[in-house]
């Protein structure tokens, strides 16, 4: 084979790969790995954005089942505990539903159970969800409830929506307006014509579950800063009749004192909290002192404040029971509250 002939042969057998082609290729390796890990950091970020709107969506349609659907049943507050726990009110005459006005009476049967089947709680990796409603309007600015499972401060990630809504704070169970003692040439006692000191009665209905649920208040407010020595007790015997018929038929027990506030406060009878007064030491002007009653009261019937009016000065004085949430903040309890306030419910849940 002569040398020509092995140089064609030599020259056919070429190379698969050159110094050139190796070096070319680099820059597209690293475009296609530059280009791969662009798109598993977007495929993450989707997943991201899909996780956060998921969760978002989760609380945003959680608040709107609270202040716009009655729940399920629509009267779960006094008859079964609820599969959905939402707050607006429902009128069962006309079957209809108030969105966005809540119903005092579920919102004292709320606890943090409803919340986490409402937003899906440990199922969907929350660790915290928080459900607080406070006034907003001039009539209930300091008013404040709140329901909390978990921490706040431990979680990574918070999701909040809020709604503006409608809230009869109290619930105005029963008043006796202009209460004062009278001299012995008055006629105005109890019920008619005897001189002396007035005795005067509310009776109001406390259902069953309602001490544990509900706070009620008796509540006194007088012009006189110097008050009126007023005693009062609470009678649960239902079967006391709608009109006294003598000032002797019923004696408060113990002398508890509603005015003036004293230092160290009065206890009701049957013990309980002392008095809580808005001006403990007041300059002039008005007073204001309220007793929490619930330790007096009788589940499933009627109820009964007894209010004898006596001592000096004989200044008037209004007495309210009011029904609020378990657990207010007794600064909250008013009578203007019983009235239609605005407030604001703000829906948080972490993980």
């Amino acid at each position: 084979m002569s040398l020509k002939t092995r140089n064609i042969f030599r020259d056919d057998r070429g190379q698969l790969l050159t110094l050139d082609i190796l070096v070319s290729l680099i820059p597209l390796v690293m475009i296609l790995g530059i280009s791969a890990n662009a798109m598993t950091g977007s495929v993450n970020q989707v997943q991201d954005y899909i996780f956060v709107y998921d969760m978002q969506r989760g609380v945003n349609s959680a608040i709107d089942i609270i202040v716009k659907s009655p729940g399920t049943p629509v009267n779960w507050n006094v008859s079964t505990s609820p599969v959905i726990a939402g707050l607006a009110t429902y009128n069962l005459s006309t079957g209809l539903v108030v969105p966005n006005f809540l119903d005092g009476d579920k919102l004292g049967g709320m606890n943090i159970s409803h919340l986490s089947i409402l937003l899906g709680g440990e199922n969907r990796g929350l660790s915290y969800w928080n459900l607080n409603i406070t006034g907003v309007d001039n009539k209930s600015q300091g008013f404040f409830l709140n329901f909390t499972n978990g921490s706040r401060a431990a979680v990574k990630d918070l999701f909040v929506a809020e709604r503006i809504a409608l809230l009869k704070i109290n619930n105005d169970m029963g008043s006796a307006m202009d209460i004062g003692h009278k001299l012995s040439n008055d006629t105005l006692d109890c019920n008619s014509g005897f001189p002396g000191n007035p005795i005067f009665t509310i009776d109001f209905y406390v259902g069953t579950g309602e001490t544990s649920a509900f706070d009620f208040w008796i509540y006194g407010h007088t012009e006189d800063e110097a008050g009126s020595n007023t005693d009062f007790d609470v009678d649960t015997n239902s079967s006391l009749p709608s009109t006294l018929p003598n000032c002797n038929y019923y004696n408060p027990v113990s002398g508890t004192t509603l005015f003036p506030c004293d230092s160290p406060p009065d206890n009701p009878p049957g013990g309980g909290p002392p008095e809580v007064c808005d001006d403990p030491a007041p300059s002039g002007g008005e007073v204001k002192a309220k007793i929490l009653l619930n330790s007096q009261l009788v589940e499933g019937q009627q109820n009964r404040v007894v209010i004898q009016a006596q001592g000096s000065p004989a200044v008037l004085t209004d007495y309210y029971i009011l029904k609020v949430p378990s657990g207010m903040n007794d600064t909250s309890v008013r009578p203007e509250l019983a009235e239609t306030s605005v407030v604001k419910v703000r829906l948080e849940g972490g993980i």
